[in-house]
């Protein structure tokens, strides 16, 4: 705002000169049009005087007279030479002017000759005959008077005095140059031309006018714009310092905790909320570096690429553990941002931090309450799997057992031959690499998954099988399975534990209820880039009063006795957090071999390249 209200000030200023400048010089045009026009009205006149002078009857003059018409003459020249030099008519007509007051001169002098003639000729007539040259006389007199060229026939009379007649013809040859002369000045026509330039100064003048009077009406209006703004921009100015100030408040009594420092880190400015959650004055920390809040919590390497981002111009948003002035540590979000002066250099740092100490606390508390939620749930799921491990182990350590027993009592009675005791031997060996097998991938399922995997959808179900299928189907229950043969890219684990405790959740619903047919479903398929696992039984449906519950921790159904609540809640937690998914529950009416049946079918929703939600 402030750079808007410099830039219009110094445009008012501008156009306010130039506004003074176009008065000024149009007052001035205005002026020397007047004078130019005064002048060659003035020299319209003097030219008259001197036409006249020119067409008179010739006869005794008064040259004084047109000496003083002269010399005005020149005198507007004069005046008028410094508009003539940038006038090419008002030079040619100064030129006309010029040569015009030679042939006066010219005329003159011979004017003086032609009287002088006539006095002397005069002077003869008394000896000659005065009738004859009285008549040539008058001839010449009117010749002269009505301005008409003189013909040489009328001295052609040989009656005449021989000095007389000589005289005369001198004079008629002076009074015929005379009459070239006037006929040069007359063909100069220098009234038509002054008359002409008279007109061409005055359309001049008029279009010089009118374009001064639109430059001072157009000056006038850009003034009154630049006026109006200039005055919209201080009442600006004055709400920006109101709102300023109002802002300088709400800086100072901000929640958050706000930081100012110059290029070098270096404290320039800290808000009140700085000093009460680091426990420093503001006078404590003014002139020092940022460093005194340092914790030592953060590697070198973190604080190099928060200056580095910083010092490229960019924001840095990331978590701080800082120490207080007390010792505790601050936990705590923050923007830094660089602040850049006209010319685009940083000049200062401004950091914006909230205070996530609270915050952190309890989402520390949460986690370790999470994790003993998990480890009981881990645990509780190892009792099922130990009751799975029973039922997988027990054929074959029966088997192991009848094998054995049954070659002592052949040894007792001579009947162990060596092939059949390299046979029952292999036989065992082969049980004993099953029950190790099957430790394997017992472990394995209790493998913390650290990388996504690439797997396909119907291992899940195979190794579902290897881990439980012995006892499900000891107890009845068999699994009706449409998989579509999918890719995916995930944590193989966490989701084969989430299978398992939805199977486990249905398994106990199928035995709670003792049903004759005890059926789970289960259907994998692919819509654009998500896999959906869904896993429907026969148990009748969950209540409409507790649906929305069941993802809860504790909670239950169960006899304590039966479970602790928490195997569906963790396998909300793994689904969202850990596998980017989703998980909802729906009850379902269907029907499978002409028998209709009601149950609780689980959807699972999760991307099929994990990696992809990653970045």
């Amino acid at each position: 705002m402030k750079k808007k209200f410099k830039y219009v000030t110094i445009l008012l200023i501008v156009f306010i000169f130039l506004f003074i400048y176009n008065f000024y010089g149009t007052n001035k045009n205005l002026n020397s049009y007047l004078h130019i026009s005064k002048q060659l009205n003035e020299l319209e006149l003097l030219n008259k005087d001197l036409d006249f002078f020119i067409n008179s009857k010739i006869n005794f003059i008064n040259f004084d007279k047109i000496n003083i018409k002269i010399r005005q003459i020149k005198n507007i020249q004069k005046k008028l030479s410094k508009y003539a030099k940038k006038d090419k008519n008002l030079q040619n007509l100064f030129n006309k002017i010029d040569l015009k007051l030679v042939y006066i001169e010219q005329y003159k002098s011979k004017i003086a000759i032609v009287n002088n003639s006539f006095r002397f000729i005069y002077k003869l007539l008394t000896n000659t005959k005065k009738h004859l040259a009285h008549d040539v006389y008058l001839k010449i007199i009117m010749s002269s008077y009505f301005n008409k060229p003189i013909s040489k026939n009328i001295i052609n009379n040989k009656n005449l005095d021989k000095l007389y007649l000589t005289h005369l013809k001198i004079l008629i040859d002076h009074y015929i140059k005379l009459y070239k002369i006037r006929n040069k000045i007359n063909s100069l026509q220098i009234k038509n031309f002054l008359n002409s330039i008279k007109t061409l100064y005055i359309k001049s003048s008029l279009a010089s006018l009118k374009k001064a009077r639109f430059g001072l009406f157009f000056s006038g209006i850009i003034l009154g714009i630049l006026f109006v703004i200039f005055l919209y921009l201080v009442k600006l100015i004055e709400k920006e310092k109101k709102l300023l100030n109002r802002f300088k408040k709400a800086v100072e009594n901000n929640y958050n905790v706000i930081v100012v420092t110059n290029k070098d880190l270096v404290i320039k400015y800290v808000n009140n909320a700085f000093s009460k959650i680091y426990g420093y004055t503001k006078k404590e920390v003014i002139g020092k570096k940022i460093d005194i809040i340092k914790s030592r919590k953060h590697s070198s390497k973190f604080y190099k690429n928060l200056k580095d981002t910083i010092y490229s111009g960019k924001i840095w948003v990331g978590e701080f553990i800082n120490k207080a002035k007390d010792g505790h540590l601050v936990y705590e979000k923050a923007s830094i941002s660089p602040i850049f002066d006209e010319k685009g250099n940083i000049v200062e740092f401004l950091a914006v931090k909230l205070d996530i100490t609270d915050t952190i606390k309890q989402q520390l508390a949460l986690r370790e309450k999470e994790r003993l939620l998990l480890q009981q749930s881990k645990m509780a799921t190892m009792g099922e799997m130990i009751g799975n491990i029973a039922h997988q182990w027990r054929q074959p350590l029966s088997s192991i057992s009848t094998l054995s027993t049954g070659m002592v009592l052949q040894k007792e009675l001579g009947l162990l031959d060596d092939e059949q005791l390299v046979h029952n031997l292999e036989k065992i060996t082969g049980i004993v690499k099953y029950l190790s097998q099957t430790i394997d991938d017992f472990r394995n399922f209790y493998k913390q998954d650290k990388e996504v995997k690439t797997f396909y959808a119907n291992e899940i179900i195979k190794k579902i099988k290897e881990l439980v299928g012995v006892k499900y189907k000891s107890l009845g229950i068999k699994f009706i399975e449409n998989i579509e043969n999918i890719e995916l890219k995930s944590y193989q684990n966490e989701l084969l534990q989430v299978i398992i405790n939805i199977i486990n959740n249905a398994k106990d619903i199928l035995v709670e209820k003792n049903l004759k047919n005890k059926l789970i479903f289960i259907n994998i398929y692919q819509k654009e880039n998500f896999v959906y696992f869904e896993i429907c039984d026969n148990g009748g449906g969950i209540s409409e009063n507790i649906k929305d519950k069941i993802f809860e921790a504790y909670f239950t159904t169960k006899h304590q006795s039966q479970g602790t609540g928490i195997g569906l809640y963790m396998t909300y937690q793994i689904v969202t957090n850990n596998l980017k998914g989703e998980i909802w529950v729906e009850n379902l009416e269907y029907g499978y071999n002409n028998e209709k049946y009601t149950g609780a079918k689980f959807i699972v929703k999760i991307p099929q390249n994990l990696n992809n939600e990653k970045k």
